[in-house]
């Protein structure tokens, strides 16, 4: 029992000693770039809207973002 056991772990010993440290895995490649198609602005819809004169919630007379996002289902 006692030699098995120090066979084992002469082996095991062995194993370690002669694989070394392990090398770093290679860098991976860089993502493909996002590029949008051409003409996308063509069919898009925009919406401006000029915060301080939309809605105003703090009755000061000065609209703000708070009242803007309680009209959003109106936009």
């Amino acid at each position: 029992m006692r030699r098995s056991l120090t066979i084992t772990l002469a082996i095991l010993a062995l194993a370690c000693a002669t694989t070394g440290p392990m090398a770093p895995p290679p860098p991976l490649p860089p993502p493909p770039a996002y590029t949008p198609p051409d003409g996308w602005w063509k069919d898009a819809v925009f919406y401006e809207v000029f915060v301080r004169s939309y809605k105003d919630s703090g009755n000061d007379g000065v609209g703000d973002l708070r009242g803007l996002t309680q009209k959003l289902d109106y936009l």
